[in-house]
């Protein structure tokens, strides 16, 4: 349901999806699942563009990328992978292009620095990347991670940031970059953050270069999560 929901937005914004890696919580979900969602990226209007997660291959290592359902999609052409080195362009009506690269999980291959971008120059510059960036920690986070500042500040030349892994959302503009987190489109625990979620997209206005969310058809967190009382006795 929420997928069908993102391919409407695209198809009405005639806009590509671009999701941050995880496509899968596993890189060998059952085949029926590999099948559906195949099925499902491939009527995707405007195509559907990522980077590689932690989840999507064994071991952290993108040469098993092949034999994992997200593999089994790139090859299938239902996605396409966003790389390092070599830019997805989007040209735009209002006069600019936008170049979009990717890093994958545990492979920060810095692309080549972007010169200084913006919509003056004609192109503007966006790293989407599966690193495990944070704002502020909100709940009991992992201690490996770094901060949005640190980033920006050894990402130097991008005129936007999208981060995934993390899985809260966040917004900041850091000196002349904004950097993001869109936030998973699943809730996956009963965890203060997962109960608080609220299942969304943003959307980027291009001409006016604007971002806002959409929020996603979803099932409040207490009806998705048993607690307390309740969980005890389903236990019983």
């Amino acid at each position: 349901t929420k997928l069908d929901a993102i391919f409407d937005i695209s198809k009405e914004l005639h806009a590509p999806v671009v999701f941050t890696g995880d496509l899968f919580d596993r890189p060998d979900p059952p085949y029926s699942l590999v099948i559906e969602m195949c099925e499902r990226f491939l009527q995707s209007p405007h195509g559907v563009l990522t980077t590689v997660g932690n989840h999507d291959i064994y071991g952290a290592s993108l040469s098993t990328l092949h034999r994992s359902a997200l593999g089994v999609l790139v090859a299938a052409k239902a996605v396409s992978l966003l790389r390092p080195d070599i830019p997805h362009t989007l040209h735009t009506s209002f006069g600019y292009s936008v170049n979009l690269y990717g890093s994958s999980y545990m492979h920060p291959t810095q692309p080549s620095a972007p010169a200084a971008g913006g919509k003056k120059s004609g192109n503007v510059h966006v790293l989407v990347t599966h690193e495990m960036v944070l704002a502020d920690r909100l709940y009991r986070e992992p201690d490996e991670f770094v901060t949005t500042e640190d980033f920006v500040g050894t990402h130097a030349g991008w005129d936007m940031i999208v981060c995934g892994h993390y899985h809260y959302r966040f917004l900041q503009q850091v000196g002349a970059c904004r950097i993001l987190n869109p936030g998973p489109v699943v809730r996956i625990k009963a965890s203060k953050g997962d109960m608080d979620l609220v299942p969304s997209v943003y959307v980027w206005d291009l001409e006016h270069d604007t971002l806002t969310t959409r929020t996603l058809p979803h099932a409040p967190a207490k009806d998705v999560f048993i607690q307390g009382e309740k969980t005890a006795q389903t236990n019983a």
